[in-house]
């Protein structure tokens, strides 16, 4: 019984934890410094949605595991709907303090895709984006060598997913606890 809450709660830990970025419906890499505009995109209508920015950084300090790598590339960026209204704009940074997935660290190399503010998908569920993106490090620590914008629909916020995942630990804990139990 211990081996099955383990298993159960493991795969909706797994689950919740796929659920909070969102499924990605479209990618494509830009040059850094440039205004870019993307052409229609197709989302689930009404669907929550957000923008991420994949970013691949280089640090310039000789030693960067002792202080770790940390960054700030200056973004804006705007999504509007098919007939140009503005539905979200902001500008922010892409920085090694964002909200991340998927984060990949070695020897000074830090690549990693940010996440931005959440917004809903029109009722025709079709937006495009303009964007921006620095190539100047405002903490002047990085130089980045690629990137690439994502968006992102059918996101669910990790306030909602929390009770999901707080009761998938429970189920492992209790599985955990079942076994060790049982085992003596």
């Amino acid at each position: 019984m211990g081996l099955v809450l383990i298993l159960v709660g493991l795969l909706l830990f797994g689950w919740g934890m796929l659920k909070i970025p969102g499924h990605q419906v479209w990618e494509s890499n830009f040059e850094l410094n440039s205004n870019v505009r993307s052409p229609i995109i197709q989302l689930q209508p009404g669907s929550r949605s957000r923008v991420g920015i994949f970013l691949r950084v280089e640090s310039v300090d000789p030693n960067p595991r002792q202080r770790g790598v940390t960054y700030a590339f200056p973004l804006s960026y705007t999504v509007l709907d098919r007939q140009g209204k503005v539905i979200l704009t902001e500008k922010t940074a892409v920085s090694s303090e964002s909200e991340k997935i998927s984060i990949s660290k070695t020897n000074g190399l830090e690549s990693g895709t940010s996440l931005f503010e959440i917004f809903f998908a029109p009722e025709d569920g079709r937006v495009s984006l303009t964007y921006r993106l620095s190539s100047t490090d405002n903490l002047k620590s990085t130089t980045a060598s690629e990137a690439s914008v994502r968006l992102y629909d059918l996101v669910t916020p990790t306030a909602e997913m929390l009770p999901l995942i707080l009761v998938s630990i429970g189920l492992l804990l209790a599985g955990i606890l079942l076994c060790v139990t049982n085992f003596w």
